[in-house]
């Protein structure tokens, strides 16, 4: 069993965020990591050779569902080909989607994720 890492930020001027990436990841106990710096609606071929990567076994792990999918519908394709896959534990933000329960859990936080992006930066100023 191998634990794989994916790391991705939308443009090349965010370092940091993918070195904190990075670092969480290893700390994670990822032994390999796919990262990249494409926006989430451009062509992702780390995330693409991180899919292809993994065998049935592995866990694959990233820091957030948004680094991951660019919507609801896109994640759950990525966990359905995932599934295909075989993999015995599939992890998306450190969350396991082994089961029913645990597919619903991550579509909630990623429409939740997607509701206060639609808000914009200062949610609680606007009321």
């Amino acid at each position: 069993m191998e634990t794989v890492g994916y790391a991705r930020t939308s443009t090349i001027d965010q370092v940091a965020g993918l070195d904190a990436q990075i670092r969480e990841l290893q700390s994670a106990g990822c032994d390999k990591i796919f990262q990249e710096q494409a926006s989430s609606v451009a062509i992702r071929d780390q995330l693409s050779a991180a899919i292809e990567y993994v065998r049935a076994g592995d866990v694959l792990i990233v820091t957030k569902l948004d680094r991951l999918a660019r919507s609801t519908a896109d994640l759950l394709l990525i966990a359905e080909r995932l599934e295909k896959i075989g993999l015995e534990k599939e992890r998306l933000e450190f969350c396991h989607l082994a089961t029913n329960c645990g597919v619903k859990f991550v579509e909630t936080l990623h429409q939740k994720s997607e509701a206060l992006k639609r808000l914009g930066p200062n949610p609680a100023k606007i009321a």
